[in-house]
């Protein structure tokens, strides 16, 4: 087993190309490359790095084989998200592999293949444990609305959170097959509510059934198959609007109107349209994530009551209270 060595900046200059199959890279290591060998790459994309620094700091960084590249002259040419994410972000080292002595002309090959999408992860995935799965596209979209519902990051129209990287996605399908059958249940009708609608009913329906499971069976078997909907139910309302704004909707907004009609259909409530929450997107009944209780927790306040009589545990009679503010206006105060 080949053992991992402590990178040398002050050693990377070859004529030649050579390799460190296992270096490691300090926080301290990465910044000296950042700040003095980082002169020829395009212009870093901050929430890239910050993704990469929260998996190294999380221990969920692997030695992929990916190298960071350096050039004959000790010029950085292919890495510098990782080494930021490690030197800002993670504070924390990390193992990679190293290639040194290439020749800086050929940047214009480095990174430009094809990026791996979910589905291609989760394809390769199956080949290695044996378990297909189906839908592959539609889980993955579904197992980050999860994610990102439980982080807060998809809380408010337009907002930018932590990105999620593939390994924690992946590692959320692997921990919660249900999910898998969610999405099967919503894929087994062809009708407007599949396509870009599935993943987010799928992901709502799989988080509201930890607190009320027949609600989100009955839910899902109304929204894909329209049975049994009466005027007024929040489920016929949300049909209609998901089919009459398809084009108009993002991403956020799907989301928070199938949420939105979920609750209502959970506390037997009656809508003939329905209109986009303000604000915040709404929580899932019965399954609200652990940051907004931890949230509710800490922006309470003990209620301090200014009167310094009560505070000392004397409780002052009407008439004492009376004299007292007649004193300060005598006294001037």
């Amino acid at each position: 087993m080949t053992k991992a060595v402590l990178l040398d900046l002050r050693t990377i200059k070859r004529d030649d190309i050579d390799s460190i199959p296992k270096a490691i890279i300090t926080p301290e290591i990465a910044g000296e490359a950042i700040e003095k060998h980082n002169t020829l790459n395009r212009p870093l994309f901050d929430s890239k790095a910050k993704e990469y620094g929260e998996s190294m700091k999380q221990g969920k960084w692997t030695l992929d084989g990916e190298p960071i590249i350096f050039s004959k002259e000790g010029e950085l040419l292919d890495g510098q998200h990782r080494l930021y994410g490690c030197w800002y972000y993670a504070k924390k080292p990390f193992e990679t592999t190293v290639i040194l002595g290439v020749d800086k002309k050929t940047f214009v090959n480095i990174d430009t293949g094809k990026k791996r999408s979910g589905s291609d992860v989760l394809f390769i995935d199956g080949k290695i444990s044996g378990d297909t799965i189906k839908y592959r596209t539609t889980v993955w979209a579904a197992a980050k609305i999860c994610i990102e519902y439980q982080r807060g990051v998809i809380k408010r129209k337009g907002s930018r959170g932590t990105a999620v990287t593939m390994t924690v996605i992946l590692e959320f399908v692997h921990n919660n097959p249900e999910l898998i059958k969610w999405v099967e249940r919503a894929k087994t009708h062809k009708n407007d509510m599949t396509g870009s609608y599935t993943a987010p009913l799928a992901a709502v329906c799989f988080l509201a059934n930890n607190k009320f499971p027949m609600k989100a069976e009955s839910f899902m078997h109304s929204a894909i198959t329209s049975e049994n909907l009466t005027a007024g139910s929040p489920v016929l309302a949300l049909r209609r609007a998901l089919r009459e704004n398809k084009k108009r909707l993002d991403r956020w907004e799907r989301i928070a109107l199938i949420i939105y009609a979920y609750n209502l259909y959970v506390e037997n409530k009656t809508r003939e349209h329905l209109k986009l929450p303000k604000g915040e997107i709404p929580f899932v009944k019965g399954s609200e994530p652990k940051w907004a209780t931890q949230k509710v927790v800490e922006n309470k306040k003990p209620i301090v009551n200014r009167d310094p009589a009560i505070r000392r545990g004397k409780r002052m009679t009407d008439k004492e209270r009376e004299d007292r503010e007649i004193s300060y206006i005598k006294g001037g105060r």
